[in-house]
């Protein structure tokens, strides 16, 4: 029964996963078609990098200092810290090799992130399914 459960929950998750992928291709493309001339103006501001750095520097102290260390601070604050500097240094003292050190640091912040969130789901085994599920 545990298993036909779970194998139900996958499914479902399998779908929704594509009917959002479906949903998202459909109203999203033709809105970023309309929008792609503005797109271009954006992608190439430099301003617009400033600013989405320094909206992850709360987030990201938060997450590292405000949630507490779990256990796996070793590996995750300092792959977060560690990518966040990257990017500050990216849009302020390292203009010219921005895009370089930015995709660098996003990937160490975003893979730090992702680590700890697959550590935290555990095995699908210890997981107490209920009855209302």
């Amino acid at each position: 029964m545990l298993k036909r459960r779970r194998a139900a929950r996958m499914w479902d998750v399998c779908a929704a996963t594509l009917t959002s992928a479906c949903l998202i291709h459909c109203l999203a493309l033709p809105l970023l078609a309309s929008l792609a001339p503005v797109a271009t103006q954006l992608v190439d501001n430099h301003l617009l990098h400033v600013v989405l750095v320094f909206l992850a520097v709360p987030v990201t102290l938060w997450v590292v200092w405000g949630e507490g260390i779990v256990g796996d601070g070793l590996i995750f604050t300092p792959l977060a810290l560690s990518g966040l500097t990257l990017m500050i240094a990216a849009v302020t003292i390292l203009e010219p090799y921005e895009v370089v050190l930015t995709v660098i640091g996003g990937s160490m912040l975003g893979g730090a992130h992702l680590w700890r969130w697959f550590r935290h789901q555990g095995p699908m085994e210890s997981r107490v399914v209920s009855d209302d599920a």
